[in-house]
C-alpha cells in the first residue's frame, strides 16, 4: 500500500514535475553562461597553446586511424603516448589557470546544490498542501513563503548530507575506477551504491514532510525523522532499495536512449516522486490522513486502530 499510495499522490502532482524541470533549467542555464563567462578567458590560453603543438592534429589523425581500423597500430600508440605529453606540459605550464578553473567549479557545483536543494521544502509543501487540503498551491507562492525555512534546511543539508552524499559518491567511484579487488570490485562499487543511497535516504524520509507539515525547527525535524525513520527500518529500507533501484534504471534508460537530452526533466520527475514517497511514509507513520488523489482519503492503520478504540469506548 506505501508504493501504491505514493504513485497515486505522485500521479496527483505530477504537473508539479514540469514547475521543477523549468526551475533547475534556469538555474542550470544561469550557472552555465556564468562559468562560461568566467572560466573561458582562463581556458583560451591553454587551448591556443594546445593548438599550437598540434594535438588537434594528432587527435584528428588518430579518428582517421579509428575509422579505418587501425587502432592497434604503432602510430596510433605512438601519437596517443604524445598527446598525452602535450597536455601534462600545457597543465603543468598553466597550473595557475586549471586551479582557477577547478576551484570555480566547484563553487558552481556548490551553488547549484544550495539552489536545488531550496525547492525540496517548496515541493514537500505543494504535496503536503495537496494531501492535505486538496488546495492545489503554485511553485512560486511557495517558494516566496518557505524561502527561510528552505535556507535552514539546506544549510543542515549541506554540512551534514551533502558530506555523506561526496563520502557515498567518492567511495563507489574510487572501487569502481582503481579496482582494488580486480573485475568483482564493478559489483562490489554496485552493491555499495545501492546500499548507501537508500540507507540515507530511509534515515532521512521523513525530515522534509515534518518541517513543513508540523512546522517544527530543524534540528527537531531531524531528531524526529531519525526515530520515525527506526521504528520501521526493515520495510522502509526494502521500500527505499526497490523505488531507488526503480529510478535509477529508469533515468540511466532514458539517458541512454535519448543521448541525455531528457536527462533534467526525467530527474525532475524521479525527484517528485520520491517526494511523494517520504510524504505517504510521514502520513502513514505519523497516523495522519490525506488525499492520495482528489477523490480518495487514506487513514493509516495505527489511526484506524485509535479511531477504533475510541468508537468502543463510546458505546
Amino acid at each position: 500500500m506505501l508504493l501504491k499510495n505514493s504513485f497515486k499522490v505522485f500521479s496527483s502532482n505530477f504537473s508539479t514535475s514540469y514547475r521543477l524541470f523549468v526551475y533547475k533549467l534556469i538555474i542550470g542555464m544561469l550557472l552555465i553562461a556564468l562559468s562560461f563567462a568566467t572560466i573561458v578567458p582562463f581556458l583560451t590560453p591553454v587551448i591556443e597553446d594546445i593548438q599550437t603543438a598540434g594535438v588537434f592534429d594528432l587527435i584528428s589523425q588518430s579518428f582517421d586511424d579509428i575509422k579505418n581500423m587501425r587502432f592497434f597500430s604503432d602510430d596510433f600508440a605512438a601519437r596517443s603516448v604524445e598527446v598525452m605529453r602535450i597536455l601534462k606540459e600545457v597543465i603543468v605550464l598553466h597550473s595557475s589557470n586549471f586551479v582557477f578553473i577547478y576551484t570555480w567549479l566547484f563553487v558552481l557545483i556548490l551553488i547549484g546544490y544550495i539552489l536545488s536543494s531550496i525547492s525540496d521544502i517548496v515541493v514537500a509543501d505543494m504535496i503536503d498542501s495537496f494531501c492535505i487540503q486538496k488546495t492545489k498551491m503554485s511553485f512560486a507562492s511557495c517558494y516566496a513563503t518557505k524561502m527561510i525555512t528552505s535556507l535552514k534546511y539546506t544549510a543542515f543539508k549541506f554540512f551534514l548530507i551533502l558530506p555523506i552524499d561526496i563520502f557515498i559518491f567518492m567511495s563507489t567511484f574510487w572501487i569502481f575506477a582503481s579496482r582494488p579487488f580486480g573485475i568483482i570490485s564493478i559489483f562490489i562499487s554496485f552493491i555499495l551504491m545501492f546500499t548507501l543511497i537508500p540507507l540515507k535516504n530511509t534515515l532521512v524520509c521523513c525530515f522534509a514532510p515534518i518541517i513543513v507539515h508540523e512546522q517544527k525547527g530543524i534540528f527537531a525535524s531531524f531528531k524526529k525523522s531519525y526515530k520515525y525513520s527506526t521504528s520501521r527500518f526493515s520495510k522502509l529500507f526494502s521500500s527505499n532499495l526497490f523505488t531507488f533501484s526503480i529510478c535509477y534504471v529508469l533515468n540511466i534508460s532514458i539517458f541512454i536512449f535519448t543521448l541525455g537530452s531528457l536527462t533534467m526533466l526525467t530527474l525532475a520527475i524521479t525527484g517528485i516522486y520520491f517526494s511523494s514517497f517520504n510524504m505517504v511514509v510521514y502520513y502513514n507513520i505519523a497516523g495522519v490522513k490525506f488525499y492520495s488523489d482528489s477523490e480518495t482519503i487514506v487513514t493509516p492503520y495505527n489511526l484506524k486502530i485509535k479511531e477504533d478504540n475510541y468508537n468502543i469506548d463510546l458505546l
